[in-house]
């Protein structure tokens, strides 16, 4: 069920090849799921500045609400570290995350709500 908004100016043919698999490689880790059930977005060479045009993003990274507050810093620490070595950056201030925890009543799969799924044991 995560899913993950990466929105950057800078362009799809500079990021590595390999991004959105290890973002999702990634999240699987961070979050103990199997891959199948993270989405990652690229929105890449958008119109996105911090101050200045030099390369930047964000994050939106939609779950469950994690079981801590401390679990909820880890993982964003790590996706923003991720991201900010994939934009080849070091400045600071130019990534961040922004976590929206959706209960899993609000989200469906073809199975049915996260919710029941949970439930089952599935």
């Amino acid at each position: 069920m995560p899913l993950a908004v990466f929105t950057t100016n800078v362009p799809q043919k500079s990021l590595p090849s390999d991004f959105s698999q290890n973002f999702s490689r990634l999240l699987s880790e961070l979050l103990g799921v199997d891959e199948l059930g993270i989405t990652i977005v690229v929105r890449a060479g958008e119109n996105v500045i911090r101050k200045t045009s030099d390369p930047t993003g964000y994050v939106q990274f939609y779950n469950i609400p994690f079981d801590s507050i401390d679990a909820k810093r880890q993982a964003t620490k790590k996706i923003n570290d991720f991201v900010k070595k994939s934009l080849k950056t070091t400045q600071e201030n130019r990534v961040f995350v922004v976590v929206h925890e959706v209960s899993a009543e609000n989200v469906a799969l073809e199975a049915g709500l996260v919710a029941d799924i949970l439930k089952q044991g599935k």
